[in-house]
């Protein structure tokens, strides 16, 4: 398929059908429920990093109320290196994503041993997984289907009435049976002191100034901000105060900071590619602000509880923040369903003013200024 076509239709978000099948598949397919009470659970998750990461609190909460079990999860590669930080995992197997055009690792799939499980939980699903847990015997089987049909239906409504669904970490714990809440940091991971050791060769994360994380990148171009916009952002902010500028992400982000950092009159600073998963969970984690797009990282910094601005395109959105003090940009209306397969000249995110985001800023700005003077 060529690039050109891929430009133009968003096929990775449209592979997502096949999900819903395969959930169908796994329901029509469950076997009689035989006793197994060896106090084994695995958590079937194979999904991107930005639902991976929405989902870890409801994960949390299983593992806190079923403390006498001892839990497996089944993740992308991508996202094992944050599973293996949660407390009270046991052991971590590998799967490739439910969205097609992901790029993974290669997966020896024989070097995986997996246990026997009283149960095993579909929280998502692609064919690849369902085969790797197929042959795994005593098992009661527990899949999403019914509830995520429910919110699929849910989702095709909000978009068509323009009104913000429910979360998607509201929905993971209502799959696992949980009542929705907040954990701090500390709760859900298990970061030891060598952890940090990597992030102690970046100077920049030593200084005392404010520190900005900027995530621009992403895949497809309808929840891309333009460039320019970005540089017009970045230098308005940067004559407020003595900030450090660090961007982040993955190969969709290099050009991107390539370009804006060359327009800037100041120095930027990258961990593009530099630092895992788990290590920008920590930089999230002491930085003071977080400015991007709708992407895995933004819900990163929503679960470390750090203050954001967020810039969408078209919806439905799933993943807005639970704080009050965090931002939101949507200028589709809680709508965007073409937008969000098909590429347009005039992008809805586009619709998003410089002055508009850099007003919430010194609004935020100002807000944890005076709070640091009480």
């Amino acid at each position: 398929m060529s690039n050109k076509i891929k430009e133009q239709f968003n096929f990775e978000y449209f592979s997502m059908w096949r999900e819903v099948l395969v959930f169908l598949f796994a329901e029509l397919l469950k076997t009689e429920v035989r006793e197994n009470k060896n106090g084994r659970i695995l958590i079937v998750n194979p999904c991107l990093i930005g639902e991976f990461v929405a989902s870890i609190p409801a994960i949390h909460d299983f593992i806190k109320r079923n403390y006498d079990k001892k839990i497996d999860l089944l993740v992308t590669p991508r996202t094992k290196e944050i599973a293996e930080k949660m407390i009270g995992v046991h052991k971590i197997f590998v799967t490739k994503s439910a969205y097609i055009g992901r790029a993974e690792v290669e997966i020896d799939y024989k070097e995986q041993k997996f246990d026997s499980y009283e149960k095993i939980i579909f929280l998502r699903i692609s064919e690849i997984a369902y085969a790797t847990t197929f042959n795994i015997r005593g098992s009661e089987i527990s899949t999403s289907f019914s509830g995520m049909s429910q919110y699929a239906l849910h989702l095709a409504k909000s978009l068509i009435i323009g009104k913000t669904p429910r979360s998607w970490r509201s929905m993971n714990f209502e799959i696992l049976g949980g009542r929705e809440k907040n954990f701090i940091f500390e709760e859900i991971f298990d970061f030891k002191k060598g952890d940090y050791k990597k992030l102690e060769s970046f100077d920049f994360l030593k200084n005392k100034t404010k520190k900005i994380i900027i995530h621009v990148g992403t895949k497809w171009s309808m929840k891309r901000w333009n460039k320019d916009k970005w540089v017009e952002l970045l230098e308005k902010i940067n004559k407020l105060g003595h900030f450090t500028f660090i961007f982040i992400g993955s190969d969709d982000d290099i050009e991107d900071h390539n370009y804006i950092s060359s327009k800037l009159s100041f120095k930027t600073e990258s961990l593009i590619k530099k630092i895992s998963l788990a290590e920008l969970l920590l930089v999230l984690k002491d930085a003071d602000y977080f400015i991007g797009i709708d992407s895995g990282p933004s819900n990163m910094a929503h679960l470390v509880n750090l203050r954001s601005i967020t810039i969408y395109g078209p919806g439905p959105h799933m993943y807005m923040p639970f704080h009050p003090d965090d931002i939101v940009f949507d200028k589709t209306s809680g709508r965007g369903l073409f937008q969000l397969l098909f590429r347009v000249k005039n992008s809805y995110i586009n619709k998003v003013a410089v002055n508009e985001v850099y007003d919430a800023f010194y609004g935020l700005y100002n807000k944890d200024n005076k709070n640091e003077k009480l």
